[in-house]
C-alpha cells in the first residue's frame, strides 16, 4: 500500500520511499488502519499508523512519531478491543532523551487519534542497544479475576514480556510485570492468547524452532509464569495461532513449518 506524498502530520510528511509495511491491518468502524515502519534503516523515517475510510479512501488521516524511527513493524500489527486500537513501536533516534513516540504501547481513539501510552522506564537504553519493544504487536489479554483484567502484553527484541493495564497506560512508568521469557534477538513474531480451566496462556515462537507459552495469573496484581515449551527439532515454525470448537473448549495451538516441511502442525 502506498499513500503517497501527502499525508503530513505535525509538520512530518509521509515518504513512501523509505516507509516499510510489514505489519497486519486493522479495520475499527469502518477505517482501515495500515502501520509503518522502515523500509531502509539507514534513512530517515517514523513510525505511522494511517487510517484509510473505507468508503472515501482519499480522506486520509494519520499518526506519526514525533522522533526519528520508532517504526511499527512488528508482523501483528494493529490490535484493537472493539473501542480503541493498540499498536507497538520500535527504537527512536537521536532522542537526546526526550521521549518522542518510540519503545512504547500506544492507544489510539479512532482516526487514529492519539490517546495515551505506555513505555518502559529504560526505553532510552532500549534504544541505544537495539532491543526495541516493536519487533511483536501488543497482544491484547483479558484475564477474569485479575485485577486490573484488561491488559496488553509487548513482548519484545530483548526477550521480556512486558504486561500493561490498558486502560490506564501509565505514560513513562513500571509495567504490571515483566519477565525474562526469551534470549535477546529472540522474539520476531506474531503472539497469540488462550485460556483453559488451567488458566490464561500467551504463547509465542522462540527464535525459529522453538514455541513457548507463559501464563498469566488472575491476582492482584496478575504475574508472568512459565506455561510450557515445545521444540520443534530443525522444522522450524511460524508465529502460533489458536483455534476451539465453541471459543471456550478445546483449545489447539497451530504453527506452520517455516523453514522446514511447510506442514500445518
Amino acid at each position: 500500500m502506498d499513500v503517497g506524498e501527502t499525508v503530513v502530520f505535525n509538520g512530518t510528511t509521509f515518504n513512501s520511499s523509505v516507509q516499510g509495511q510489514r505489519g497486519a491491518l486493522g479495520i475499527l468502524g469502518n477505517v482501515l488502519y495500515v502501520p509503518y515502519g522502515s523500509l531502509r534503516d539507514c534513512n530517515i523515517y517514523h513510525g505511522w499508523l494511517v487510517g484509510v475510510p473505507i468508503n472515501n479512501p482519499a480522506s486520509v488521516t494519520a499518526w506519526a512519531t514525533s522522533a526519528t524511527g520508532g517504526g511499527i513493524w512488528g508482523v501483528s500489527g494493529v490490535a484493537s478491543d472493539g473501542a480503541n486500537l493498540f499498536v507497538t513501536t520500535g527504537n527512536t533516534f537521536n532522542t537526546f532523551g526526550n521521549w518522542g513516540g518510540g519503545e512504547a504501547i500506544i492507544r489510539f481513539q479512532p482516526g487514529p487519534i492519539f490517546s495515551w501510552f505506555w513505555a518502559p522506564r529504560n526505553w532510552f537504553n532500549l534504544d541505544f542497544i537495539n532491543s526495541d519493544l516493536g519487533s511483536s504487536g501488543t497482544l491484547l489479554v483479558d484475564v477474569p479475576g485479575a485485577t486490573p483484567p484488561n491488559l496488553a502484553v509487548a513482548l519484545a527484541k530483548n526477550g521480556t514480556a512486558y504486561l500493561v493495564n490498558r486502560d490506564n497506560l501509565g505514560g513513562i512508568s513500571e509495567p504490571i510485570a515483566a519477565s525474562r521469557v526469551a534470549a535477546s534477538n529472540d522474539i520476531m513474531q506474531a503472539a497469540a492468547t488462550y485460556q483453559t480451566t488451567q488458566g490464561t496462556y500467551v504463547v509465542f515462537r522462540v527464535n525459529s524452532n522453538r514455541l513457548t507459552a507463559f501464563t498469566i495469573s488472575a491476582t492482584n496484581p496478575p504475574a508472568i509464569a512459565p506455561g510450557w515449551s515445545v521444540n520443534r527439532n530443525g522444522q522450524g515454525c511460524g508465529s502460533p495461532f489458536v483455534t476451539s470448537t465453541d471459543g471456550a473448549n478445546d483449545m489447539i495451538v497451530w504453527v506452520v513449518g517455516t523453514e522446514g516441511d511447510q506442514r500445518l502442525h
